[in-house]
């Protein structure tokens, strides 16, 4: 259920900062990438699901400093080295893509404002 699923996210989470949680990040990936959140704590492997989860897994490591056993319980139990695998990803692309760059500084202030109507 909804509920459970958001109760995992936020027991899961070994946040810093109140200010932005995994289940924001995720909501608002999701909604980018016109995903259902659930589709990101899947083992789906399609392309554009594959590429959304490891986006929110980059957010929520470097918004709130999640560990990665951490990113890889909240993302539907994927091991660790998935976790430090995707972040690596995102920080390759995000340095070699200008594109991909102005995705997550879109996305890091959709995360970051509260103001979401």
């Amino acid at each position: 259920s909804d509920t459970e699923f958001i109760q995992l996210l936020e027991s899961s989470a070994d946040s810093k900062s109140r200010a932005v949680d995994p289940q924001r990040i995720v909501t608002v990936v999701a909604d980018h990438f016109q995903l259902d959140p659930r589709d990101m704590m899947s083992d789906k492997r399609e392309r554009h699901i594959v590429r959304a989860r490891q986006t929110a897994m980059y957010l929520c490591r470097d918004l709130i400093g999640c560990s990665y056993p951490a990113l890889g319980r909240i993302f539907g139990g994927k091991d660790h080295s998935t976790a430090m695998y995707a972040v690596k990803k995102v920080m390759k692309l995000q340095r070699d893509d200008k594109e991909m760059n102005q995705m997550l500084t879109r996305l890091r202030k959709r995360c970051l404002s509260r103001s979401e109507g």
